[in-house]
């Protein structure tokens, strides 16, 4: 092998080695400044994905699947148009947990932010699932897995509900967000 190959090696693992992803942060308040910061990351990414959904919102106005064969399609096309929407705020939200856990939880912390992330991991998971649901118009399925996905966020989520994190999912409410 040659020297200068021996050379780049050897300073491609000493990098490797010495690169931390991010600060340690010593205390809790710190944490959440350093998680804003990353999940606040993702904002342009979840707006430009909101604006399509209130497009999405306008468009179901009027819309009634016991309707003509026209206003059927109109209805498929908007189902899986909302299918679309869930799936790419499902991928936005599914690469949140990994960006998140590369910052260091203050000491004692990192149970409650393992259970966090966890649940946030699983949100994302069952609502790329729903949308899956939707596009094949398996309305039951959909349900059933929204409300497990809001069960997963909350679950995990209530360990870190009152830390102050602003810019990521923790918990959501449920009772808002019905199918009936």
């Amino acid at each position: 092998m040659r020297p200068a190959m021996v050379a780049l090696a050897i300073t491609m693992i000493a990098l490797a080695i010495s690169a931390t992803p991010a600060t340690a942060a010593t205390t809790r308040a710190e944490y959440v400044g350093q998680v804003n910061q990353v999940c606040g990351s993702f904002s342009p990414q979840l707006a430009k994905v909101s604006k399509s959904f209130k497009k999405l919102g306008s468009r179901l106005k009027g819309v009634d699947s016991e309707s003509g064969a026209h206003e059927k399609r109109r209805f498929n096309r908007l189902l899986n148009d909302l299918g679309r929407y869930i799936g790419r705020q499902a991928r936005i939200l599914g690469a949140m947990p990994d960006q998140v856990a590369l910052v260091a939880p203050a000491p004692g912390d990192e149970a409650a932010v393992s259970q966090w992330l966890q649940g946030l991991r699983q949100f994302a998971t069952l609502q790329g699932q729903q949308a899956s649901a939707l596009r094949h118009h398996k309305f039951g399925r959909a349900a059933g897995l929204s409300q497990g996905s809001f069960e997963a966020l909350n679950s995990g989520g209530a360990a870190v509900k009152d830390w102050g994190i602003r810019t990521c999912p923790v918990t959501i409410d449920v009772s808002a967000t019905s199918y009936e």
